[in-house]
Parts: structure tokens; sequence; C-alpha cells
């Protein structure tokens, strides 16, 4: 299990807009859920590809690049950590602005990779972006 500061690392990339070096730390085969009744990317995806195949509706609408900042972490002291993310100065093309809040359930493997992931978040505004963006 990676320690606070180890998440914490692992999670500022995102903050800081690098999406990619954040994904780094995701294993291709990652079980990820985004919970939501009626939520566009509501979903169950298998793997990295997967998920980002799974939420392009939302993510082709920003215009600026998606910067989540770390609120909180709580830790199990095992393999599980939830993480509390805050969207930061993100935009979608149309000009609304997106300060979406999440809490990610991160399950990590023994090589300190996330391998499943449970995604809570506002839905309302998820929704609002793809609708009033067409991608």
């Amino acid at each position: 299990m990676p320690t606070k500061e180890e998440i914490t690392s692992i999670f500022d990339l995102i903050g800081s807009g690098q999406k990619d070096a954040f994904f780094e730390h995701v294993d291709d085969n990652v079980d990820w859920t985004v919970k939501g009744t009626y939520c566009p990317i509501a979903g169950h995806y298998k793997s990295k590809q997967a998920f980002h195949d799974g939420t392009h509706a939302l993510s082709s609408t920003w215009a600026t690049p998606l910067k989540l900042v770390v609120q909180d972490i709580i830790t199990d002291g095992k393999n599980k950590a939830a993480v509390q993310l805050k969207a930061e100065g993100v935009e979608c093309k149309n000009g609304l602005k997106f300060p979406n809040e999440y809490v990610w359930v991160c399950h990590f493997n023994d090589t300190n990779r996330i391998v499943k992931v449970d995604a809570f978040m506002d839905t309302d505004l998820v929704t609002r972006a793809i609708q009033q963006n067409p991608s």
C-alpha cells in the first residue's frame, strides 16, 4: 500500500494537469466504475482504454486541461484510499465553469498501481456539461 504521501504525489500529477503521467500509475486492466443513475458517462469500465473511451463525451467538452486538486485522502492502511478531489480552473468549450467535486475510492496492488476505482461526482454538472457542449 502506498503511503498517504505517495498517494498525494500520484494525484498531484493530475492536479497540475499531467493527466498522462497520472495514468501511468493506473493499471491497464483497471476496474473503474463511474457511479450515477442518469449520468451519461456512468458505467463499469474494465480497462484504462475503456474508461477513456467511455468518458470521452465529457472530456471532449473541456476547453482547458482537467486539473483535479486533492482536498483530502483517507487510507485504510492496507490497499484502499478514498481521495477527495476538486476540479480547479476547468472550463467547457462554451464557457461553462466546471468546478466538479469527486471522491474516488481507489484500490492499489502490491506495486502501488491503481487497479480498481469507484468514482463518485456531481453527476448533474457532468450531464449539463455534456448536454450544453456537443462534441
